[in-house]
């Protein structure tokens, strides 16, 4: 997977056991399939592993820092966290939203704190990068029949799979997760389920 994204993006990132041994943990239980889709989306979300912490948020000039401030979508209005924190995306799946750290914190309770990850939303970028990918990973995405696209449309379809969408980052993700595929053998998926350019 690492080897079609150097080739698509002109890389040379490679994986340390350690990662590889966290993956495996993280995903254990999963399908094959399951398991080869999650591997795809977060080696494109993390840049091949690169980043934890989604880059116009943390260098000059900070760009996407104040976004996804939001800690409560079911209230009108933006609910704006209080502690100062921001909540912008971190972890291998780029955790976004300041609801979602909320959301992945009652999930996990780590030290018995639902409030762990609004408290210290830092950690997902470093201890729970892979752990947060996952979560992420196990609440949103749905599919398990093969349309490798669907997993896409779970992830960023509002931006990657609406209608007009002209770039090329879907097709992109399916090639990572084709080649990682046909390494292992897997047969029976396609790249559908997150159809753009639609009128």
């Amino acid at each position: 997977g690492l080897d079609a994204y150097n080739r698509l993006q002109g890389d040379t990132q490679s994986a340390t056991q350690s990662l590889v041994d966290a993956i495996n943990a993280s995903t254990r239980g999963y399908s094959l399939y399951r398991q080869l889709a999650f591997v795809a989306q977060t080696i494109w979300e993390s840049g091949g592993y690169q980043y934890t912490e989604e880059v116009a948020a943390f260098t000059s000039p900070f760009a996407a820092r104040d976004d996804y401030q939001d800690c409560d979508w079911n209230t009108p209005g933006v609910q704006l966290p209080a502690n100062g924190k921001f909540f912008y995306g971190r972890g291998y799946m780029q955790l976004s939203w300041c609801a979602n750290y909320r959301a992945y914190g009652a999930a996990r309770m780590v030290d018995g704190n639902p409030d762990f990850f609004y408290d210290n939303p830092e950690r997902v970028a470093t201890d729970y990068a892979v752990d947060s990918a996952a979560w992420f990973f196990e609440s949103n995405v749905s599919d398990d029949s093969g349309q490798f696209g669907s997993t896409t449309k779970d992830i960023n379809g509002a931006i990657e799979c609406s209608p007009g969408y002209t770039g090329n980052t879907p097709q992109k993700r399916f090639e990572i997760f084709d080649a990682l595929a046909k390494q292992v053998g897997l047969t029976g998926y396609s790249s559908a389920g997150c159809e753009t350019n639609k009128d």
